[in-house]
């Protein structure tokens, strides 16, 4: 269940590409076990909110804390030692790899082997679909097969925070409902804190705990999806 306090949060950052800045003293939060959902429309700099807290992107000022710990200059490297994972968006897979293969990728930074291979066997558990396909080659896999390996890779290295960019991009109805389904499951069996931009705002809020609507580069609405729910007004007025 959601807890009471911030699992990862971002106060302020600013972050753009070149000389174009995407975000403007953008402030966030996720609260441990909470499930927090950016929603917005294209350009309002979703993905490099993610981007800028992953570390794969560096803020040009802003501060980034994970469970209390202040992070300065984040790196993938680092945030991963902290415990959050990244799924980026849109099925990326290495199309000439096996399921296994990118299994072993993802855990090669683990040195002990027995560890290592217990990491790569929970997450294929996570998705049943996945080990009966773990020697086919991921180009093969259906699109959303793919969006399941790329979130089982980024299980296993037993994060505490997941970030997910747009994970039902491009999916069919039925494989979105499964995915939020696995969402709710792996927050509750891992206790996981999940921070995920999505543009489907009517499903997500069924799965989040909050909404924050992200506008030209600002936190526009932070509110819970219970209060959206009872005036479905406050979400319309943030986009417009």
């Amino acid at each position: 269940m959601p807890g009471d306090h911030e699992a990862i949060c971002a106060r302020g950052l600013v972050a753009g590409y070149g000389t174009h800045v995407v975000l403007q003293e953008a402030s966030i939060s996720v609260g441990e076990g909470d499930i927090v959902s950016v929603v917005g429309h294209n350009g309002a700099g979703k993905s490099t909110l993610l981007k800028c807290l992953f570390g794969l992107l560096p803020a040009q000022c802003g501060e980034v804390e994970v469970r209390g710990t202040p992070v300065r200059a984040p790196t993938p490297a680092r945030m991963l030692s902290l415990g959050v994972a990244l799924a980026p968006q849109g099925n990326r897979v290495l199309s000439d790899l096996t399921v296994e293969e990118h299994l072993r990728l993802a855990t090669s930074s683990i040195s002990e082997r027995t560890a290592r291979q217990h990491a790569q066997e929970q997450a294929l558990a996570e998705f049943p679909v996945l080990k009966e396909r773990r020697r086919q080659k991921a180009g093969t896999l259906s699109g959303g097969e793919k969006q399941m390996l790329v979130i089982a890779a980024s299980l296993a290295s037993s994060p505490r925070v997941l970030l997910l960019d747009e994970p039902t991009l491009g999916l069919a109805p039925s494989a979105r409902q499964q995915l939020f389904r696995k969402i709710l499951t792996l927050r509750e069996e891992r206790r996981l804190s999940l921070l995920i931009v999505e543009q489907r705002v009517q499903e997500i809020i069924a799965v989040a705990d909050r909404i924050c609507v992200l506008k030209r580069g600002r936190i526009a609405l932070d509110s819970s999806t219970a209060d959206v729910r009872l005036d479905p007004a406050i979400l319309t007025t943030a986009f417009l």
